[in-house]
C-alpha cells in the first residue's frame, strides 16, 4: 500500500515539473534588463515576464536573442525593444519626431526623457531614413534611450519569429504590473491603449 502512494508522490511531483518546465519553455518564462538601453521605461536589473505566444504589435517592448550571436554566462545574450515599424512601414527621425508611413509623431513613452534634455543636446533620436520598407516576416526595432542603445537601424530589421512580448514587470515590487501599451490611431499618432 505504501508503495502505492509513493508511486502516486513522485508521478504527481514529476508531473508537476514537467508542467513547469513546459509553461517556461513554451508560454511564460522571466527575464532580467540588463543594460540602460530602454531607460525610462525600463531599468537595469527589473524582472520582467516574457510572453512567448503573444501577437507582436507595433510599440510593444520585445524580447530577442542579439542579432550578433553574442554571449553571456554560456548563454546568447538577450536583447529588450521597442518596436516601431511593422513589416509595409516606413520609417524616419528628424527633429526628434518619429515619422511613421509618413506621418509625423510624437512617442509618448519618450516624454518624461525628452523633456529633461536640453535643446543645446538634442536631438535626442539622431536623424535618419530608414532606406527600405520594413520587409516580410521582420520589424524594426529601438530602445527608448536613444542615444545608448543598439537598434534595427545598426543591426537591421529583426525577424518577428525571435521576438517574445514583455510587458508584466514583477521586481522591484514598485515597479509591480503592466507597462502602459501604445498604438497607432486613425490620424497616425501614437496614443495609449
Amino acid at each position: 500500500m505504501k508503495y502505492k502512494q509513493w508511486l502516486g508522490d513522485i508521478l504527481t511531483i514529476l508531473l508537476v515539473i514537467f508542467l513547469v518546465l513546459g509553461v517556461n519553455r513554451f508560454v511564460v518564462a522571466p527575464v532580467v534588463v540588463s543594460g540602460v538601453s530602454m531607460d525610462y521605461t525600463l531599468a537595469d536589473g527589473d524582472s520582467m515576464l516574457q510572453f512567448k505566444m503573444a501577437s507582436i504589435d507595433r510599440f510593444d517592448v520585445v524580447v530577442f536573442p542579439t542579432p550578433t550571436g553574442e554571449k553571456h554566462n554560456g548563454k546568447v545574450k538577450q536583447y529588450i525593444k521597442r518596436v516601431i515599424g511593422l513589416p509595409g512601414d516606413t520609417i524616419e527621425f528628424r527633429d526628434d519626431r518619429l515619422y511613421l508611413n509618413g506621418v509625423a509623431t510624437t512617442e509618448p513613452y519618450l516624454q518624461e526623457r525628452l523633456a529633461e534634455i536640453p535643446e543645446e543636446q538634442r536631438p535626442f533620436t539622431r536623424n535618419f531614413k530608414v532606406k527600405e520598407v520594413v520587409p516580410e516576416g521582420k520589424v524594426f526595432v529601438m530602445g527608448d534611450n536613444r542615444n545608448r542603445s543598439k537598434d534595427s537601424e545598426e543591426f537591421g530589421f529583426v525577424d518577428i519569429e525571435v521576438l517574445t512580448e514583455t510587458s508584466f514587470i514583477f521586481y522591484p515590487f514598485h515597479k509591480f504590473g503592466f507597462l502602459q501599451q501604445y498604438e497607432l490611431n486613425e490620424a497616425g499618432m501614437i496614443v495609449e491603449k
